[in-house]
């Protein structure tokens, strides 16, 4: 019963992780291939499909959740497709900045108006809206809370990255400092800042530390860009993984029954447990192995329209604005 217990709790963590980072089902199902257990024991069914093909398409956000500036506001937005019938897992990352013409606003918004919302669950208000922007049908909605990070990778007692590139961020905000009254001949408000600086390299880690690696977004240069945090974030959620892999190696039943714990009530999904570990057993279950692919939209594809037509804002458009092409990129990147 304890191993069972052990490989349930487990496959449920590699489920949630995989579908944020897919190296991190990688690293967990390679370990659980040696372990000697029937998964048929663990009565959870592959769950129904609104696919007609019996695939799943799954929507993920990343918020900066907890005290953080738009704690709704999805920094990292990625669609996610399994297929059982080749165990395949394919996702690709959507910029938060692209702009949506019926809601007259960046798409990252979409989560925070679905919460507004009193007559339409919070999460059809989003599926309806993603749909119509990818052409996709999304069966599921994952939404993290970026603030988790600093707990899970406390419990497990840090973790360490390696930094592709060196950054130094001068405007990382303070907590609590939001709304801080600064020096009168301080007219750029610096008392609300810190400076914090990450090497090239490899960097050990706890949670707080990993938190503001994540989160920092003023940095010079590219690594200032969307594209370039949620690179980390992704670097982040392997490093957990693999911390993971130390704890299920050690059959740490304790420290990974406290990190289910969190992300049970951290990540906000419209899956339920049962399934999750149902489509879990589809991917360890299948005849063969499980292949992964992490497709990009690349950065030039977008065009960056003049500030002042989209209300000072920041965004991002298709090439002439067509959705249509930009549907057709996603099912091409999504087969």
């Amino acid at each position: 019963m304890h191993k069972t217990r052990l490989i349930a709790i487990s496959l449920y963590i590699a489920v949630i992780l995989c579908i944020m980072a897919v190296g991190a089902f990688v690293q967990v199902s390679s370990f659980l291939s040696h372990v000697h257990i029937r998964f048929s024991d663990l009565t959870a069914p592959l769950p129904q499909s609104s696919n007609s093909q019996g695939m799943y398409t799954f929507l993920i956000f990343g918020v900066g959740g907890g005290d953080h500036d738009g704690p709704n506001l999805t920094d990292t937005i990625m669609l996610a497709k399994y297929a059982p019938s080749t165990n395949t897992l394919t996702t690709v990352g959507l910029p938060r900045d692209l702009w949506d013409e019926s809601i007259k606003d960046r798409i990252n918004t979409i989560y925070t108006y679905a919460l507004q919302q009193t007559e339409v669950d919070p999460y059809v208000y989003v599926k309806t809206n993603f749909q119509r922007i990818t052409g996709l049908t999304i069966d599921h909605v994952f939404v993290v809370d970026f603030s988790t990070f600093e707990e899970v990778v406390d419990v497990l007692g840090g973790i360490t990255i390696t930094n592709q590139v060196g950054f130094v961020d001068s405007e990382y905000p303070i907590q609590g400092a939001e709304n801080k009254e600064c020096q009168p001949y301080d007219p750029n408000y610096s008392c609300r800042y810190e400076t914090v600086s990450f090497p090239t390299g490899k960097l050990d880690l706890n949670g707080a530390v990993a938190l503001k690696y994540v989160r920092s977004r003023h940095a010079s240069g590219d690594e200032g860009t969307d594209f370039s945090r949620s690179g980390r974030q992704q670097e982040v959620i392997q490093g957990i993984s693999a911390k993971i892999i130390e704890r299920l190696k050690a059959r740490d039943i304790g420290t990974l029954e406290k990190v289910a714990t969190i992300l049970d009530a951290h990540i906000k999904r419209t899956i339920s447990n049962r399934d999750a570990i149902g489509i879990g057993k589809s991917m360890l279950m299948s005849r063969t192995s499980i292949r992964i692919v992490s497709n990009k939209i690349d950065s030039d594809y977008f065009e960056v329209p003049p500030m002042s037509e989209y209300e000072g804002k920041y965004v991002l458009l298709p090439p002439k604005n067509d959705f249509e092409n930009f549907k057709t990129l996603l099912l091409k990147l999504l087969p």
